[in-house]
């Protein structure tokens, strides 16, 4: 959704509040993988104009999406919750490098794209590593069954050649 600014940037110390829809339907990160939102809130935006160009857009927002879990890859169901706060010079947005990230946020008619704010806020909110327990033991590295459901038949002893020396090193000393 755009918002126009032009009015808000009409007058100093101008300051609406308003709520507006979240039409994204998905994130997609930059390797391609789309997560879909499974429920998204409104956005609540708060646009300040300050002084001159500089507008103060802060808002919040929340999406919940289904993320795989890091080990095991099974879904899970993962809430991301948005505050932020952006100070804009809107006849400058490359000056400023702390606000680069909302060059593509602000059009060149002054107008707000609420949906592409809301995807950079995710990007920078999206969780590192997303686990479906903190004991997750993940999948087997030799017939990919889940040992979260329980173990499995696979020869564990020779997995990694490149490990033998540490294996060596546990067999010798146990009891450390």
């Amino acid at each position: 959704m755009l918002i126009d600014l032009t009015k808000l940037l009409s007058q100093d110390n101008t300051i609406q509040q308003m709520e507006v829809p979240l039409e994204l339907t998905h994130f997609k990160r930059a390797k391609g993988e789309q997560y879909k939102f499974l429920e998204k809130s409104p956005v609540a935006l708060v646009l300040e104009h300050e002084k001159d160009q500089v507008v103060k857009i802060s808002g919040h927002c929340s999406v919940v999406c289904m993320v795989p879990c890091a080990r095991c890859l099974t879904p899970v169901r993962e809430a991301i919750d948005l505050d932020f706060e952006h100070r804009v010079d809107v006849m400058h947005l490359d000056a400023d490098e702390d606000e680069s990230e909302m060059m593509n946020c602000i059009t060149e008619e002054k107008c707000l794209d609420v949906d592409q704010l809301v995807h950079n806020e995710i990007l920078i909110h999206w969780p590192l590593r997303v686990l479906c327990r903190e004991d997750c033991k993940g999948i087997c590295t030799v017939c990919g069954r889940n040992l979260n459901e329980g173990p499995c038949s696979c020869d564990q002893e020779n997995l990694d050649p490149r490990m033998a020396a540490f294996r060596e090193i546990f067999s010798n000393f146990k009891e450390v």
